[in-house]
């Protein structure tokens, strides 16, 4: 026969089947159980933390770098744009150079062709005073023919009887190569032969030398 323990019908109705509830064992399963999902909570936001971090660092590392690449590559293309501008300075005046050589060795060619002509055809120069004679008012008793010391002598062999009366001939030290003058009584007339062969010669250079490249 069960006896049952006397009751206060107003005391709550209490649930003893599982009596760990409620005491310290269970409490202390129940902290050490949220203290661990509480640090791995902590690891993954460090870890998610540090993924960021590296990301970042890298973005920026990797931003550095292409600034710096960016600068190094700007200052080889200014030394290779310094460089190439000196190259075309450079050729410019190697052309110009050659013209100027080319402008000084043709007159010096030409001079000689024209010494050695006049050497060899005294009838170039007479033709030359002739005409230059032809010129002037030549209805007088006398012409003087002046010139420079390197055709002057040259007149000595010229025939110019017919163009007058009496005609001087003399060398003139002041005046330039291929210079000479025809004088009267009445007027003076001068010729530069040299400055009418350099005319020719430029007009002739030109396309000897070609046009200057850019």
């Amino acid at each position: 026969m069960s006896s049952s323990l006397p009751s206060d019908e107003n005391e709550p109705v209490r649930d003893w089947s599982f009596p760990e509830f409620g005491l310290p064992t269970h409490a202390n399963h129940t902290i050490t159980k949220r203290l661990k999902v509480k640090n791995n909570v902590d690891e993954k936001q460090l870890q998610r933390q540090n993924e960021l971090a590296y990301q970042e660092a890298v973005r920026k590392g990797f931003e550095a770098g292409m600034q710096q690449a960016t600068q190094e590559m700007n200052k080889k293309m200014q030394t290779v744009s310094v460089a190439l501008t000196e190259l075309v300075e450079y050729k410019r005046r190697f052309l110009e150079q050659i013209k100027r050589d080319c402008l000084m060795f043709v007159p010096m060619i030409c001079e000689k062709i024209l010494l050695e002509q006049i050497a060899l055809k005294p009838d170039i120069m007479l033709n030359i005073v002739s005409k230059a004679i032809d010129l002037i008012d030549n209805n007088v008793s006398q012409l003087k023919i002046s010139g420079a010391k390197n055709i002057a002598p040259f007149f000595d062999q010229i025939d110019l009887k017919a163009k007058a009366k009496q005609i001087i001939i003399e060398i003139d030290e002041s005046k330039e190569n291929f210079c000479f003058a025809v004088e009267s009584d009445k007027q003076i007339l001068e010729f530069n032969l040299w400055d009418a062969l350099n005319k020719l010669i430029s007009e002739s250079v030109s396309p000897l030398i070609g046009t200057q490249a850019e």
